[in-house]
């Protein structure tokens, strides 16, 4: 797998984000309790962490969320089987 397949993953796996979260800020007192998408890509450590608060964010307090994560430097059935894990969940998320 060519290091620019890897980066077309990653950036599917952000638009997703994009389209769940919506282009507008995505705070409970706004937005009610629709999910919100936080990702983070750590290149220090080489890894995208994607973590889905389904009910909504809300600032500074305590909210039910999951994390997941693409080590992006891992081989490539490692990375492909974890992409297609993130894929199908953000999948189930969007509404």
């Amino acid at each position: 797998m060519s290091k620019d397949e890897k980066i077309q993953m990653i950036l599917a796996l952000t638009e997703k984000a994009i389209r769940i979260n919506g282009l507008t800020d995505r705070k409970v007192y706004k937005t009610g309790d629709l999910p919100t998408v936080f990702i983070t890509f750590s290149g220090h450590v080489s890894e995208l962490e994607i973590t889905v608060y389904p009910y909504g964010w809300k600032g500074g307090m305590s909210s039910e969320r999951k994390s997941k994560y693409l080590k992006v430097d891992a081989d490539e059935t490692r990375f492909r089987k974890k992409y297609e894990e993130i894929s199908l969940w953000l999948d189930e998320v969007e509404r």
